[in-house]
């Protein structure tokens, strides 16, 4: 993983933003919701290289650049997701898989599945109401709910982007 990936990315992201500032209409907003979602996505694999140390030899530099650019602005935090799935790596589908143990008895996770099965979740992932997985995240998060970390990483983003914008709603 190179950082002009991440570079590209927030460009995508900035100029998406410029556009619906300047537009203010409803298809480029339709449009860009899937642009950012597909940018969403690539902050997510890159936090996922990040945990394997791919971003850079030097682990602070690693953390940090993964940690603003990448976890921050999707309300996540990369060192309690680090240390999920690294422990997902170490335990792979067995009971100390955190990523497997909610999953291993849910028929939404058995393949093959019938196709039926397949298409009614692929309309709930589309209509945002498939969010089952993001269930295991919660779990670990809330270990770790009295943390400062928590809460920043959590909640930290929206006001960021509230006073970004606050000069538009005055």
């Amino acid at each position: 993983v190179s950082q002009s990936r991440y570079v590209f990315d927030w460009s995508v992201v900035l100029i998406s933003y410029y556009f619906f500032y300047i537009s203010m209409n409803l298809f480029t907003f339709l449009v860009l919701i899937i642009v950012l979602a597909s940018r969403q996505h690539a902050f997510f694999a890159n936090q996922h290289e990040a945990s394997h140390g791919h971003l850079s030899n030097n682990p602070t530099l690693n953390e940090w650049i993964s940690t603003l650019f990448c976890s921050f602005p999707m309300g996540h935090n990369y060192f309690y997701f680090k240390q999920y799935h690294l422990m997902h790596h170490r335990f792979l589908n067995t009971d100390l898989d955190p990523s497997y143990v909610p999953i291993k008895n849910d028929p939404d996770w058995v393949y093959p599945m019938k196709k039926s099965h397949f298409y009614k979740l692929l309309i709930k992932d589309l209509m945002g109401i498939n969010h089952k997985i993001m269930t295991v995240y919660e779990t670990l998060y809330s270990r770790h709910s009295n943390s400062y970390r928590y809460y920043l990483d959590r909640f930290g983003f929206y006001p960021c982007l509230f006073a970004a914008h606050y000069r538009d709603w005055e």
